[in-house]
């Protein structure tokens, strides 16, 4: 069957107009994935304390992935420079909001840091360096890498 027949008859899969989306929706799948190797190991080493801190940083990282994607969708839709600014302005206002809820509950006795610290930096770090596995940086695919069903032959 050739591109052209797929695409008349809807069985192509088309280009996403918005990779930043499917990319961010993908990175907080991996992060349901992980999360209970994390909690885990954060309630054997620190109790439900610990497995509770390691869940506030599961939510942390996926609502950044999740927010810095919906910034992107609607600034892309304006202009160039409004992404560029959005962007900047977008992860230094998430930062923000990082450290404002860390330092919100630091002082509870269930917050435990390390487990906290160590759930936030390895599902950041950890799920964007998997996640180069899954992305296409094509024209034809400019998000994730489709599925070889869906490759064009």
């Amino acid at each position: 069957m050739s591109i052209k027949q797929e695409l008349e008859e809807g069985t192509m899969e088309t280009v996403s107009e918005q990779p930043e989306k499917r990319i961010a929706n993908h990175l907080a799948l991996r992060a349901l994935w992980v999360s209970p190797l994390f909690l885990v190991i954060s309630a054997i080493g620190w109790g439900l304390s610990g497995a509770i801190s390691s869940l506030l940083a599961l939510v942390l990282v996926v609502f950044n992935f999740l927010t810095g994607a919906a910034i992107i969708t609607r600034s892309v839709k304006i202009s160039p420079n409004m992404l560029y600014g959005s962007v900047l302005g977008g992860y230094v206002v998430r930062l923000a909001i990082l450290t404002g809820v860390v330092m919100s509950v630091r002082s509870f006795d269930w917050f435990k840091t390390v487990p906290f610290a160590m759930t936030l930096l390895v599902t950041h770090l950890g799920l964007l360096a998997t996640e180069t596995r899954y992305i296409s940086a094509s024209l034809a695919y400019p998000d994730l890498k489709p599925t070889k069903s869906k490759e064009i032959r």
